[in-house]
């Protein structure tokens, strides 16, 4: 097949929301991204529009793969191709540029997440060397009743990095690991109740909000200080339908959310890795 690569840094930040959009056609997880989201998405995730890739046939685009670095290590935030070019080996061949591009800059490793479900893309990355590390996994919630706490108070969100950096889990997922916040925009808002630290995306407009991350000291965890912090946002910002997304490892923390009235997502995701 006649393929072309080219940059991602080479497309207007709008066409490459239009390429994404086609790439996810019919995915398992609806994508349709606007040009605010897709800027968002390139923020948040540091993604390197540079390293990144559109595949192009005839000087259409049909595909696309997403880089961010950190250090030594890559994460192919995301590769999508488009519907009518899907079986083609594309995929592959993005991902053996990716690899060999990775290697050229002596990075160590390479890791990704896909929808454990989307059974084509687990075999094409096993088939790559990638080795699953953890599942990751989301919940969501609808009507919860929470309970008020005065003591609720909102912090910055860079101290609610370092409170992380500090006392979170090694080898969080890329997404809610203490660098991915670092930069953070101001969709996200953090708030600690006691010793407990967490950070949400609580869209005034919107009738819904994330959990993005929920830290507690070592010392004062099993104590039930998380569940009271979940809680207590619920009441404050109540009638919303409340979210967890799918990069939860699946044994951190096992039963928070659902003693706290979520449910389990029916999709789960696996966090893989490649020792390049």
């Amino acid at each position: 097949m006649n393929l072309e690569l080219k940059p991602a840094l080479d497309f207007p930040i709008d066409r490459l929301a239009q390429i994404m959009n086609a790439g996810f056609e019919d995915y398992l997880v609806p994508v349709q991204l606007t040009t605010d989201r897709m800027s968002r998405l390139v923020a948040q995730d540091g993604v390197d529009l540079q390293l990144s890739q559109i595949a192009m046939q005839q000087d259409e685009p049909v595909g696309l793969g997403l880089i961010a670095q950190r250090g030594w290590t890559s994460r192919l935030a995301a590769m999508g191709i488009a519907k009518e070019a899907r079986g083609m080996g594309i995929g592959k061949q993005l991902m053996e540029y990716f690899i060999d591009a990775a290697k050229k800059r002596d990075n160590h490793t390479m890791v990704l997440e896909v929808i454990e479900q989307n059974e084509p893309a687990v075999k094409l990355y096993q088939k790559m060397g990638f080795e699953t590390k953890s599942r990751l996994v989301g919940f969501s919630g609808v009507e919860l009743q929470g309970v008020a706490n005065t003591a609720l108070r909102q912090i910055d969100v860079p101290e609610m990095t370092r409170y992380l950096y500090r006392y979170g889990p090694s080898n969080l997922p890329w997404q809610v690991a203490p660098e991915a916040f670092s930069n953070a925009g101001g969709v996200y808002q953090a708030f600690q109740l006691d010793q407990a630290v967490g950070l949400f995306v609580l869209f005034p407009e919107a009738e819904f909000a994330i959990i993005q991350s929920i830290v507690v000291p070592p010392e004062h965890q099993r104590q039930g200080q998380a569940s009271n912090l979940i809680q207590a946002l619920i009441a404050a910002f109540p009638g919303r339908t409340w979210r967890a997304p799918i990069v939860f490892p699946e044994t951190l923390a096992p039963g928070l959310f659902e003693k706290n009235g979520f449910e389990k997502e029916s999709l789960s995701q696996f966090q893989m890795e490649l020792k390049l």
